[in-house]
């Protein structure tokens, strides 16, 4: 997948959550839920865009992305969903 980043540029981590990572979960018929740390100056839906057909393409199911910048996700640390993704998350690419 690193070569995917690399090619984009601006990123700064991807987070895979949900639990997907632990192996209860790798029956191949679950969505892959992703959150990437990206610092481009493109709006949230352009960011979206810049990875969700690649990712998608790459791993052979569906996918559900989030993009948000370091200050983004800095302004939401105290909302459930980023505190459930920080603690229960694995780094993946960094």
């Amino acid at each position: 997948m690193a070569p995917l980043f690399v090619a984009n540029g601006g990123q700064r981590a991807l987070w895979l959550f949900r639990l997907q990572w632990r192996a209860a979960r790798t029956n191949g018929r679950s969505d892959i839920d992703l959150l990437v740390v990206d610092n481009d100056d493109l709006r949230y839906f352009a960011r979206l865009d810049k990875y969700y057909d690649e990712l998608v393409d790459l791993l052979h199911r569906p996918v559900d992305l989030f993009v948000y910048r370091e200050a983004e996700i800095e302004a939401l640390r105290d909302r459930p969903f980023v505190r459930r993704v920080l603690a229960e998350g694995k780094v993946i690419f960094e």
